[in-house]
């Protein structure tokens, strides 16, 4: 093993990177076995349960004491079910609910999974306040529209999760709800006034860091308000000025994935690594590439000729590696309960109509244009639910005798709109599943607007499919 420099190896504690597939790839074991701080996992780390665990517990054999965390939201946002869908409901569903036990009980099983498999934290709860209905990237990730009503289920997560031993995230400080852009591409504003942002956008991050967060995501967006100039992942204003002395947060400050669009690639992650720790982060969240080499490589170079050119003090990063290694989780290994009530999912649905299965074969027709960077490519639809029901599924690309239609995000995709308006002009008695955001402007004679995928999802609309 090559041993790194004491500057190296600090450098190191404050990033936490990712690579590709469910074993450790030969170019990370050095960077494990000199202290890196963290490990952030992605869905082709995590084909299924198991894999997932053996591939933790081989990270934690070169590093005992790495922080392992993983952007696992729920519904659409999730890595460990990508290939099967989601156990836990999307956070507008359980906004639309509005029953803060439920939630608690929902983000409570997905920590018990996380912690069972050793994993640490998870980049969750959206905080985020869907302020914007247009809002590409929030959507379904947010628990609503109204400060109250998110405050609530922010905080609600939060226990949940902590209690069950898995440290949560609020994301994406100090609020991302309000803009139209997506800062995987884009560089959002916000130019509300701080009163405004005050009373709206950071009302459920206070929520939260009262309800005990662990830590803080901050996003790659402009807020006038605090900061003109840097965005906010990149701001002393924002970081040590409001959150850490206004606000007297005491936790872990991590940063968005520092590849994205908005902060100007992956090129530029060095430069930015950089640039965030000088304005106060603690942790660095790099990338969801694969192969990371370069840019760990890159970025543990810059920090080091940092620190020695005296832009970098070797304190802070003493400081925020102790703050990191309180993420580590409890490890509790309690008897797992995925088992929420279907029936109470469905309260969160809009159902317009009638859409009730009369018989036991079906056409079944699926529509879906590209997902979003946040939820990537994951399995959803009800074709393994209603064959769960030994209902026979015929599917077609075809346009005329269909049964049952899901399509995803048409809001989004004009072309894929006009095929579903199409559609339900020459299939009347067709029963329309809108599974993500909902595309408000298409209606039909049976319609159920679910708010979001996944297993548990599917299995909430069969049982209003099938019932009497």
């Amino acid at each position: 093993m090559k041993n790194f420099s004491g500057k190296h190896r600090l450098a190191l504690g404050v990033l936490s990177i990712g690579f590709g597939g469910p074993r450790v790839p030969v170019w990370l074991k050095p960077y494990l076995e000199n202290g890196l701080g963290g490990i952030t996992l992605f869905g082709s780390n995590t084909p299924d349960l198991e894999a997932t665990a053996n591939l933790v517990e081989e990270i934690r054999r070169y590093n005992p004491l790495i922080v392992i965390s993983i952007d696992e939201e729920g519904g659409d946002v999730t890595r460990i079910y990508a290939r099967t869908g989601s156990e836990q409901p999307t956070a507008a569903q359980l906004g639309r609910i509005d029953d803060a036990d439920y939630t608690m009980a929902s983000y409570y099983n997905l920590g018990l999974v996380l912690n069972s498999l050793g994993i640490d934290l998870t980049f969750a709860p959206v905080a985020d306040i869907c302020i914007n209905s247009n809002n590409p990237i929030v959507g379904i990730r947010s628990f609503g529209d109204r400060a109250d009503l998110v405050s609530r289920h922010v905080a609600a997560a939060v226990r949940g999760l902590q209690a069950a031993g898995t440290s949560a995230s609020l994301k994406h400080f100090p609020g991302h709800g309000a803009v139209l852009e997506d800062s995987h591409h884009n560089l959002p504003r916000i130019r509300s006034s701080f009163a405004d942002l005050e009373a709206v956008d950071l009302a459920p991050f206070l929520s939260g860091l009262k309800a005990g967060a662990r830590s803080v995501m901050v996003g790659h967006l402009i807020v006038d308000s605090l900061d003109c100039e840097h965005a906010a992942s990149q701001s002393a204003r924002v970081m040590q000025d409001f959150l850490r002395k206004d606000l007297g947060y005491e936790g872990v400050i991590i940063t968005d994935a520092l590849d994205m669009g908005a902060l100007g690639g992956p090129a530029n992650i060095p430069d930015s690594a950089v640039a965030a720790i000088r304005a106060g982060a603690d942790f660095l969240c790099l990338s969801g590439l694969p192969d990371q080499s370069s840019f760990v490589a890159g970025s543990m170079q810059r920090i080091v000729a940092a620190i020695e050119q005296g832009q970098i003090d070797e304190s802070h990063l003493v400081a925020s590696a102790s703050r990191i290694s309180k993420l580590r989780s409890s490890r509790k290994n309690p008897d797992i309960n995925n088992d929420l009530d279907a029936n109470t999912l469905v309260k969160g649905f809009e159902v317009f109509g009638n859409p009730k299965l009369s018989k036991k074969s079906i056409t079944y027709r699926q529509l879906s244009g590209e997902p979003t960077a946040a939820a990537g490519h994951i399995k959803w639809g009800m074709k393994d639910a209603l064959e769960s029901a030994m209902v026979n599924v015929n599917v077609t690309n075809s346009c005329n005798a269909i049964d049952i239609l899901v399509f995803r995000d048409a809001w989004r995709d004009p072309v894929m709109f006009s095929e579903v308006v199409h559609l339900a002009a020459i299939n009347p008695d067709c029963i329309f599943i809108d599974m993500g955001w909902p595309t408000t402007e298409f209606t039909s004679t049976n319609l159920v607007r679910t708010y979001g995928v996944g297993n548990l999802t599917s299995h909430a609309i069969l049982s209003l499919l099938l019932t009497n």
